[in-house]
């Protein structure tokens, strides 16, 4: 279901049967549906509308599965009884991403939910469609920084989405950002400054991602906002206990950290939070003692 498509998903749920529908632990184990299924091959924007149906549903389910028998579940962003105009029930799922989806169409004669129907299903454009270049952490350029180096990122984070860049269970699935990306082949102390953002930003991610989505996070060792003299804020990262280093190691490749030994450490990508308008930090490298 490309962007633009309208759907229209028709059957009967007359003789729905709740087997093999959910997961024995779901809340809705036990609820007799028929399925649909759409793919969609980019973000979009989706509307269910279940316009038309007379006498009007008043009960219909307000989510999709991402998977059979269903467990994941995506719920609606919003619904409306009135854009139907005779009653019939429109949910609005934002920003889902490319994939999978099985729509139920729950049995519920109580409801009026019961026999012949015909829903509309419309794949929009998600509003990021026009997003940075750098909006998904896979497409990032990656940099190269050595001890000694800086390097000025610079870019515009107007039209962030949060489409692709977390594992779903991250605190931050859904703050929208765009990516830079570094490799250092040895352990340094690296230090991430905002100087010179007007107005100054108040608020910026203190941690780097070490894989895309994002889910292992490696946060600040300290930070101030008196350096850069304009109270934005400058982030360091260095050691963390005995042992512990804040740095990424050469991918593909065994390196010595310090005593600590990693295996195939990954690139590190800076997340650059959407506080809006363009913006250039330094990133510094400094060798390890």
């Amino acid at each position: 279901m490309a962007v633009g498509d309208t759907l229209v998903l028709a059957g009967d749920n007359s003789n729905a049967t709740p087997t093999g529908d959910f997961v024995q632990t779901s809340p809705f184990a036990g609820a007799p549906v028929v399925w649909h299924q759409i793919s969609l091959p980019t973000c979009a924007d989706v509307t269910v509308r279940y316009c038309g149906l007379n006498p009007t549903w008043t009960n219909a389910f307000g989510f999709m599965a991402t998977s059979c028998p269903a467990d994941s579940l995506v719920f609606f962003s919003t619904f409306d009884t009135t854009s139907c105009g005779d009653g019939n029930l429109t949910y609005s799922f934002d920003e889902l991403a490319a994939g999978d989806y099985y729509v139920p169409v729950v049995l519920d004669p109580g409801n009026n939910a019961v026999g012949p129907y015909a829903i509309e299903v419309i794949a929009a454009a998600c509003p990021g469609s026009n997003a940075p270049v750098n909006d998904l952490c896979g497409d990032v350029v990656v940099n190269d920084l050595a001890p000694g180096d800086t390097l000025t990122l610079v870019g515009d984070n107007t039209g962030a989405t949060a489409v692709g860049d977390w594992v779903p269970n991250s605190p931050f699935a859904l703050a929208p950002v765009v990516w830079h990306a570094f490799n250092t082949d040895t352990c340094t102390e690296v230090t991430i400054s905002y100087c010179g953002l007007n107005p100054a930003w108040t608020n910026s991610f203190g941690f780097l991602v070490t894989s895309c989505p994002g889910d292992s996070l490696v946060y600040f060792s300290t930070f101030n906002d008196t350096i850069c003299g304009d109270q934005n804020v400058s982030y360091f990262f260095y050691q963390l206990g005995s042992g512990h280093l804040l740095c990424a190691c050469g991918a593909r490749s065994w390196q010595q950290c310090g005593g600590t030994l990693f295996d195939r450490g990954e690139r590190g990508e800076l997340p650059w939070h959407r506080a809006g308008g363009e913006r250039a930090s330094e990133l510094l490298g400094v060798p390890q003692p």
